[in-house]
């Protein structure tokens, strides 16, 4: 899953391509208003027939 910025630059994704590591979660603390964009990729080599993929978001609300 990636997390984009109004101008669509990637801010935090789950895949580390220097590891070839998939995180379960990454957490964001929204300091601006704005349009956020979120990205959810299926791996290359999955089909549609073996797949699910499902995306959460939360808002926790304001950070004391």
């Amino acid at each position: 899953m990636n997390l984009y910025d109004t101008k669509h630059n990637l801010i935090l994704s789950t895949y580390n391509e220097e590891t070839n590591h998939d995180f379960p979660y990454f957490d964001f603390n929204c300091e601006i208003n704005g349009i956020f964009y979120v990205e959810i990729k299926l791996k290359d080599n999955c089909t549609i027939e073996k797949t699910c993929a499902s995306g959460c978001l939360n808002y926790l609300g304001k950070i004391q």
